[in-house]
């Protein structure tokens, strides 16, 4: 999955990170000045105040986007909409973006499924890339 850090596309993913996190930061200004929140759901608080135990898995499926509400540890370097908030994710999101741009092929991420919501155990930068892109499942 790895791009090439001097291909044209991980240089437009360069240029794609610095927008999207700009698009961080409004969204955090925003949410604040509504009184809401701007961060993605722990994993662990939910599955604290839900009293759950058991995991299951070991699937694939396509998941809404929409759907993704959450992390298992990287909660905090995303907003709600999956937008990196930690410029020092720069590289690691500008290689995904442009392994998706140039058809590399990237793995499928792993989740955790609560109800009808999921959250990333692994896979927050190709979630944050393909939102970025606009795509509607992954």
């Amino acid at each position: 999955m790895e791009a090439d850090e001097q291909s044209p596309s991980y240089r437009v993913a360069l240029q794609d990170f610095r927008r999207v996190q700009q698009r961080a930061v409004l969204e955090q200004f925003l949410a604040a000045i509504r009184g809401l929140s701007a961060e993605l759901l722990s994993y662990d608080k939910v599955r604290k105040q839900l009293h759950l135990t058991s995991i299951s898995g070991g699937h694939l499926e396509d998941i809404p986007l929409n759907a993704i509400v959450g992390s298992v540890g990287r909660y905090h370097d995303f907003t709600r909409s999956f937008f990196p908030r930690d410029p020092n994710t720069l590289h690691r999101w500008a290689r995904v973006k442009a392994a998706v741009s140039e058809m590399a092929g990237v793995p499928p991420i792993e989740v955790y499924r609560v109800g009808e919501a999921y959250f990333v155990l692994d896979g927050n930068h190709r979630v944050s890339v393909a939102r970025e892109l606009g795509a509607t499942h992954i």
